[in-house]
């Protein structure tokens, strides 16, 4: 089994926020925008530094669904993932976009993927996942208070 994903869509304004189910209950920041075009965020616990979700706040799926399945390709987002208000388990992270793409952009009824037993898995994941994709910081975040500078107004 994956780790487990909670999904909120905003259909309004076709975003997305997918959280671990078992994050530890803390500060979070986003991180890593860059290497998406700021079109996926990667959502870190400022404690333990740790990805406990991802999300594209102030993006549109229906827009930028082409140019981030192009960047995934290029850099995937290693690991396995149930969701299942989606009705996914074992899922790569682009099957979940393309399942909400699918289902909350296009309004296709249902997404069928092969079970996670009936689909093919390359030989070598580990050998093609990105290696500097640290899902894992042994470091946590800044909080942004050491960067704030006092100003005299008076």
């Amino acid at each position: 089994m994956g780790r487990e994903l909670d999904f909120w869509f905003d259909s309004f304004d076709n975003t997305f926020v997918l959280m671990l189910v078992d994050y530890p209950r803390e500060p979070t920041a986003v991180d890593n925008d860059e290497d998406y075009d700021y079109l996926l965020h990667f959502i870190r616990g400022l404690e333990t530094g740790e990805v406990v979700g991802f999300g594209n706040d102030g993006g549109d799926l229906a827009e930028d669904y082409d140019r981030l399945m192009h960047l995934l390709s290029k850099k995937p987002v290693p690991g396995l993932y149930d969701v299942p208000e989606l009705g996914l388990r074992d899922a790569s992270f682009d099957e979940i976009i393309t399942t909400i793409y699918r289902r909350f952009v296009l309004g296709e009824s249902a997404v069928e993927y092969p079970t996670a037993e009936e689909r093919e898995r390359p030989l070598k994941v580990v050998a093609e996942e990105p290696t500097d994709l640290d899902l894992n910081r042994e470091r946590p975040l800044s909080t942004g208070a050491e960067d704030q500078t006092d100003f005299d107004l008076g």
